[in-house]
């Protein structure tokens, strides 16, 4: 890591921003390194402190910068990012252990694609031409009573799809946040949301959730240190399994109402399966909800009904329109069989109940061994444990592979992801035994 008086240089404002930038991207000014301060870098370059914070104010807006939560101005992380891989990653479990560390869909419950994709083959003899509406007005109107059973007050030209939530999100952050801005996340949370934000140059800023969502004093003393936009998931939360509330929605909305410009991104990533039963879109005035498909149908499948205000909207599918234009058709007539087949929704159904069966075995079989574990919906058990390292290489080495929490949290207390949406019931009683032994102080082991 080179010294910033040895690579900071220039007379003049663009001198001083494309000596940092080389910088940066030569790998000399790394990411997370402080800059000094307006004073101490224009006594050091001889320039005016005006100079300075000029130069700062345009790194900031470029992305290059970001200022932490101390006021310090330090290299933003760059892409590619991924940054949670290294965090994830245990040692391999014994030749017959069992993967809970993945965090998808239990394969077996996915519906098969087959009878889907030979429909859209005979359907595709006439290919579609630029002009033609972006969203099939099909999926469009099959998806559509889903937001209104939300209570989401929404019109058919407000409707519209992306390749997955991801895609609504990072499309809604580029047109509603500039560098360097603050972005409200769950804490524990979704790590691939962490390393968009920081790939955009904006402040991910925690707030801790429990088992009814974001809590709402954190999220007010969060707000107050200034955000534009806030991310979250009301059901099948990822990793803690919160689950919104009709009650702390209400407890949110009132925090909420005190800053009427912040934008609410809703991630609704497994609403086939488990569809949302509470929403914040509606009781804000600028918002965007995602109702993916990939967990539900399949990974592969990167589709997401997406509904938002007017304003936000328009600013989200112009830019679309201005990159790939629209998600293919072929992938959304796809999607449109594959809702319209009983069997698929009895399909659905089955795995919705599934999920539940195991994610509830697990919950009550800790309970019953005094462990404290979360997991209200969705896809995973969150167990707080004290040395996220040592617990899960202890699990690994009894067979069971398990995702520390270090890449989900900021300042949340350690914790274990389990993935339970491919556990064996039958198997529940030995994974609670084995947790519980792996939680025990070493001294106190035997056996």
């Amino acid at each position: 890591m080179a010294v910033w008086q040895d690579v900071i240089t220039g007379s003049s404002k663009k001198e001083l921003v494309l000596s940092v930038e080389r910088a940066v991207s030569l790998g000399t000014l790394a990411p997370g390194q402080p800059l000094p301060s307006v004073r101490m870098l224009a006594r050091h370059l001889g320039v005016s402190a005006t100079t300075v914070v000029g130069a700062v104010a345009e790194l900031r807006q470029r992305g290059v910068i970001v200022t932490n939560e101390r006021r310090t101005s330090v290299i933003a992380p760059v892409p590619p990012l991924k940054l949670a891989t290294a965090a994830r990653a245990v040692p391999p479990p014994a030749p017959r252990g069992v993967d809970l560390g993945h965090g998808g869909p239990d394969r077996a419950l996915l519906p098969a694609a087959r009878a889907a994709l030979r429909a859209v083959a005979e359907e595709s003899a006439t290919p579609r031409l630029y002009g033609q509406p972006t969203i099939d007005a099909e999926l469009r109107d099959l998806v559509l009573p889903g937001f209104g059973d939300l209570g989401i007050q929404i019109d058919a030209d407000h409707v519209g799809v992306t390749s997955g939530a991801l895609d609504l999100v990072e499309r809604a952050l580029l047109v509603s946040c500039r560098p360097g801005d603050r972005v409200v996340v769950e804490d524990p949370g979704y790590p691939d949301v962490f390393d968009l934000l920081r790939a955009a140059g904006l402040q991910p800023l925690p707030v801790a959730v429990d088992d009814e969502g974001l809590r709402p004093a954190a999220l007010d003393a969060a707000l107050r240190q200034g955000a534009t936009a806030l991310i979250h998931t009301p059901s099948a939360q990822n990793p803690f399994g919160s689950c919104l509330t009709e009650r702390r929605a209400r407890e949110l909305s009132a925090v909420l109402a005190e800053w009427p410009d912040l934008v609410v991104i809703e991630d609704h990533h497994l609403s086939l399966v488990e569809p949302p039963r509470v929403t914040l879109a509606g009781r804000v005035r600028r918002w965007a909800v995602a109702r993916s498909m990939a967990k539900s149908l399949g990974p592969d499948l990167r589709l997401a009904v997406v509904a938002a205000e007017p304003h936000l909207f328009a600013r989200v599918f112009g830019r679309q329109a201005l990159g790939p234009g629209w998600v293919s058709h072929v992938l959304q007539r796809t999607v449109v069989h594959l809702l319209r087949d009983p069997a698929v929704q009895e399909r659905l159904r089955r795995a919705g109940d599934a999920y539940e069966a195991r994610r509830t075995a697990l919950l009550t079989e800790l309970s019953a061994r005094g462990i404290e574990a979360h997991g209200m919906t969705g896809l995973n058990v969150w167990v707080p444990v004290t040395e996220e390292g040592a617990t899960a290489l202890d699990l690994s080495h009894r067979g069971w592979v398990v995702s520390p929490g270090g890449a989900y949290r900021m300042r949340s207390a350690p914790g274990l992801r389990v993935t339970t949406s491919t556990l064996d019931v039958a198997e529940v009683p030995r994974l609670a035994d084995d947790i519980a032994y792996a939680l025990r102080p070493r001294t106190a082991r035997s056996g």
